[in-house]
């Protein structure tokens, strides 16, 4: 595995107020209210069937047969919930209230925002699929950017060391290594990205990292206030639909599809009291996508997800993201099993400089795990 990550936007800075004056679009009227946190945690886990007897038979079961009632329990020890959900063939992908979940046969992403304690619900992951499904954790990635507010995390997640070190306890011994730990980019010209892999030394770790999903995360901060304002629920032109707001922006178009067709295609989408957005789209060919969307001026933050594959138009998702947002940061991270994937991300960093959105390259960074 592999992973790349670039800087770029034009030279600016989000300020870091401890109180913030949102306006309220629809009355023009402004109240004090704490800053949200739009920078994600995200956990991914592949899992193998536990071996039973000795021709190495299986009675795993998939991770898909796990009750709502128990995601919900699990959910509950993160501090999020499920708001709706959306089930094609090989993945069922959670709107959470704080972010994603996509549940698959054989492994599991939870994406959370905010003041979540992600770090707090892995033992209850661990623990259902091992008495539930009877399967293994054999592959764990653990990733994030930059807290925007790093000092109002709970005390788990107020620092990468912590989060470290917690990883570490959670499956080091079962995987009988110490995993590794990367911190990527430059914290002076943009956000950083965090990074931790761990492989079961008794799993069949090729095969668990042949299933991490090769992906693009987009982080952008600074959005364009105009372009922010439409993820109120009362916008300038009124109540706000998701649907409506998602096509009219182009935010449907960023979502890559092999055949170019919407009908294989499930989104799930929501606008938040009084702010926000989130949206899950998965097609019945496994790719999937979600974005998030922070819009108060002072923490705006907006970040995008794509699984992709070698054919996907990768350039353009990432630049018709920009081009949607127009924010003042942009920080991409690309992971990916193959060489030719990461080359492709790194052509078009090296052309950013040259294109005409006004963003400029700050930094790139490499790391092979």
């Amino acid at each position: 595995m592999g992973a790349i990550q670039c800087e770029g936007g034009h030279h600016g800075i989000i300020e870091d107020e401890t109180m913030l004056r949102v306006a309220n679009v629809g009355t023009g009227e402004a109240y004090p209210c704490p800053p949200f946190e739009g920078s994600e945690k995200r956990i991914e886990i592949r899992f193998e069937p536990k071996q039973f007897g000795a021709r190495g038979t299986s009675n795993a079961m998939s991770m898909r047969s796990i009750s709502r009632s128990d995601l919900d329990a699990l959910l509950v020890h993160a501090g999020c919930e499920i708001i709706s959900s959306v089930s094609p063939l090989h993945t069922d992908a959670y709107l959470l209230s704080e972010s994603t979940m996509f549940v698959e046969k054989s492994g599991i992403v939870l994406k959370t925002c905010g003041t979540t304690k992600l770090l707090a619900a892995v033992p209850r992951i661990i623990a259902l699929a091992k008495s539930h499904c009877g399967l293994d954790a054999a592959y764990v990635k653990y990733s994030r950017a930059s807290y925007l507010f790093p000092d109002a995390q709970p005390e788990i997640h107020r620092s990468w060391n912590e989060e470290v070190r917690l990883l570490k306890k959670y499956f080091s011994s079962e995987f009988g290594c110490s995993g590794t730990a990367h911190v990527m980019g430059d914290s002076i010209t943009g956000l950083q990205w965090h990074l931790f892999t761990i492989a079961n030394e008794n799993a069949d770790r090729e095969r668990a990292r042949a299933e991490l999903e090769p992906t693009v995360e987009i982080c952008m901060t600074g959005i364009a206030k105009d372009v922010a304002a439409r993820f109120y629920q009362s916008g300038p032109t009124g109540f706000t639909d998701a649907s409506l707001l998602s096509r009219t922006l182009g935010i449907r178009d960023l979502i890559p599809n092999e055949s170019g067709s919407l009908r294989s295609m499930k989104i799930d989408e929501f606008i938040f009291e009084p702010c926000g957005y989130s949206m899950n789209s998965v097609n019945d060919d496994g790719s999937k996508a979600c974005m998030h969307v922070t819009p108060e001026d002072a923490c705006s933050f907006v970040s995008h997800e794509v699984s992709w594959n070698e054919v996907a138009d990768l350039d353009g998702i990432i630049r018709r993201t920009i081009e949607i947002f127009q924010p003042k940061h942009v920080s991409i991270l690309v992971t990916s099993r193959t060489v030719s994937a990461l080359n492709k991300s790194l052509a078009w960093v090296s052309g950013l400089d040259a294109s005409s959105d006004g963003h400029e390259s700050n930094g790139i960074s490499l790391q092979q795990f």
